[in-house]
């Protein structure tokens, strides 16, 4: 049976998703290599396959990419025996392991914000010093709260490790703003004052910290 005939139940949303498509690496030439990402690390977020085409629901066109959790491709999930492209599987996945969508641009579903770690500058005289991490502290750039710093609770800031419309890996920060599962403790007013006042720095890692306005 083709896949186009699969209609998603309510609270799943069915997908496509190419299972080597995360295992490449796209050069600005267009040049393409593959990475053998089960072999150099373990940790799911970075090995497991997220990104996935939409054929029904969630209230998405078909075809629309979306980026799931890094689990959600387990065989409790998959819908067998239906037409899919080689190296590809079909899955049904709840809609709450479904975190963010194409919409011209990378945008978060219903329930989740997207954004940026905080991070404290090191202000002594030696060169070379990374920024120290502020944890239990997001910048929200996308969802509720955007433009403000909130407190979460511990651990709370998902990283999505996935692989961009340029062919690169990218990596996002989201974080659940609704509901009974919500994150977010509090707004920080004071926090956010330091980050519009260059005090602080946004980022995903150490490496790629930058002041708010750069």
């Amino acid at each position: 049976m083709k896949k186009g005939n699969l209609i998603a139940p309510e609270g799943k949303i069915i997908i496509e998703v190419d299972l080597e498509y995360k295992n490449s690496h796209t050069f600005d030439s267009g040049q393409k290599i593959r990475i053998e990402r089960g072999y150099d690390n373990f940790n799911g977020r970075y090995t497991n396959p997220v990104n996935g085409i939409v054929i029904n629901g969630g209230g998405l066109e078909k075809g629309t990419e979306i980026i799931i959790h890094h689990n959600s491709t387990h065989d409790t999930n998959k819908v067998f025996n239906y037409q899919h492209k080689p190296l590809c599987g079909i899955y049904s996945v709840p809609v709450d392991e479904c975190y963010v969508y194409f919409d011209k641009t990378w945008k978060p579903f219903d329930g989740f914000s997207l954004g940026y770690r905080l991070f404290q500058p090191y202000k002594g005289k030696i060169n070379g010093i990374q920024p120290t991490l502020i944890k239990n502290k997001i910048y929200v750039t996308q969802g509720e709260y955007a433009g403000s710093v909130v407190n979460t609770l511990k651990f709370a800031d998902y990283e999505l490790i996935f692989q961009d419309k340029n062919g690169k890996e990218n990596r996002i920060i989201r974080i659940r703003n609704s509901g009974e599962r919500s994150e977010v403790v509090a707004i920080d007013h004071d926090a956010t004052n330091k980050l519009t006042k260059c005090e602080l720095l946004i980022g995903i890692n150490p490496n790629d910290a930058k002041l708010i306005y750069e």
